[in-house]
């Protein structure tokens, strides 16, 4: 809690320990609280104090603090303005280190851009893909027909040579017989 106008401020041992102090080690004030606040973050908490002492009531927030031995922390806090005869006279509140969490919903967002970022580019490659089957359906569709037609003309004309079987040695004719069974098969 901070009581308004003193400067005096009262922390439980957890908060102590949040902030990376000994328990009850030092006397803790306002401005030493506000020293503790990330630098890029003090500016933005101090509005937010004056604007829940303007509203007479205090709204969730986020802040970044730099613990004595430099470890960086992310918290959250909430806290209630208590007023006595239409007077402000203290903040209390609690603050929880959410650093693990934030961290992991950072990393969860970048992971989560670099999802989209890969199924983009599998998107891509499908398509691609998808054409190349195009291409491939119509290669062998040409293919296959402009193959049919010579294995039906070398069968037509092995059959009319197999007509005149009689004047073929016998081996010969058995060589055509194996002619047409083989283009039977490719066809």
């Amino acid at each position: 809690s901070w009581k308004v106008g003193t400067g005096e401020v009262s922390w439980s041992d957890e908060m102590y320990r949040i902030y990376g102090l000994k328990p009850q080690s030092e006397r803790i004030t306002f401005d030493r609280f506000i020293s503790l606040i990330h630098p890029e973050d003090r500016e933005n908490r101090m509005n937010e104090i004056q604007e829940s002492l303007a509203a007479m009531e205090a709204k969730d927030y986020l802040l970044r603090i730099i613990n004595p031995d430099g470890t960086l922390k992310v918290l959250r806090g909430k806290g209630e303005v208590v007023v006595e005869n239409g007077q402000v006279v203290k903040l209390v509140g609690t603050c929880q280190d959410i650093t693990n969490e934030h961290n992991l919903n950072k990393e969860l967002l970048q992971k989560s851009s670099e999802l989209e970022t890969l199924n983009a580019s599998l998107k891509s490659k499908n398509t691609d893909l998808e054409r190349i089957n195009r291409e491939l359906e119509s290669f062998n569709y040409v293919a296959s027909h402009d193959l049919q037609e010579p294995l039906r003309k070398i069968q037509i004309f092995t059959g009319r040579i197999l007509e005149k079987r009689g004047k073929l040695p016998e081996e010969t004719a058995d060589y055509f017989e194996k002619i047409i069974s083989s283009t039977s098969r490719m066809r």
